[in-house]
């Protein structure tokens, strides 16, 4: 999978910088993406590369990232701890909805 601007050997620093950024654990991040947290360690440490749901989320994220910041700095948190109660609570489809809802609201 190739992200668009991003070689293949940058994928690990862009789901680490990602997962980092909405200030997410590898399990939450794993939980939001619908994927296990191997799977994300695997990521991170180039051992695979995420596939077709989680690289399209991986995407948004990297295409939103003022967005996020604009939306973090009106609610005065990191939006990882507006989706941490929504991942735990309601599961990662939910939480997914939730979170691109977020962005292009």
């Amino acid at each position: 999978m190739q992200f668009i601007g991003v070689p293949n050997t940058d994928i690990d620093i862009l789901v680490m910088q990602t997962r980092n950024r909405l200030g997410l654990s590898q399990e939450l991040f794993a939980r939001l993406l619908g994927t296990t947290t191997s799977a994300v360690r695997q990521w991170e440490n180039r051992r695979s590369i995420p596939k077709n749901l989680q690289a399209d989320i991986l995407h948004i994220t990297n295409k939103n990232i003022a967005k996020i910041d604009a939306i973090e700095k009106t609610n005065k948190m990191k939006i990882g701890e507006i989706l941490k109660p929504i991942i735990i609570g309601k599961g990662m489809s939910f939480a997914m909805y939730q979170y691109l809802k977020i962005l292009y609201t």
